[in-house]
Formats: C-alpha cells, structure tokens, sequence
C-alpha cells in the first residue's frame, strides 16, 4: 500500500492538564523490484492531533504542538513506544 497511511496514536497531557490525541502518519514509499513488485517502505513521518495541528517530536517522550508552542508529554501508559 502506498500513500499515508496511520501507524500509531497515543495520548500526550500538556503542562496545563489538557489531553491531547497525536496522531504519526507515515509516507509509504514503493521499493518494488522483479521478485517483490509491490513492496513498500516507510519514509516521512507526519504527526498530528487529532484536530489537525502539527506536532513537532522533542525527544524522551516530549511533543510540542506547532500552533501554540504548547509542551505535551507522554502519558506513562504510553512511554515504552516510543
């Protein structure tokens, strides 16, 4: 399958208490040859919440959200994902 396709959500709070819903949407780039024609693999990740704003990765489980600057992280449910 190429295209974006949704490979994770996860549930991130925000300093201020607020639950966010960020979504990873992954580009599936074709790598098709003779004996795999229709293979793919992954390239660009996109993350969005879940009312389309951008999400930027900040590491150790920190996201900020491009919009308003705010810092969210990783509810402990979540943490060994990513």
């Amino acid at each position: 399958m190429t295209g974006v396709v949704k490979t994770d959500q996860f549930v991130a709070v925000a300093d201020d208490g607020e639950e966010l819903l960020i979504i990873e949407y992954t580009d599936m780039i074709p790598a098709g040859e003779l004996g795999d024609p229709f293979r793919t693999i992954p390239g660009q990740i996109t993350l969005l919440t879940s009312r389309g704003q951008h999400v930027n990765y900040r590491g150790l489980g920190t996201y900020e959200i491009v919009e308003s600057g705010k810092i969210a992280r990783k509810t402990p449910r979540w943490t060994s994902y990513k």
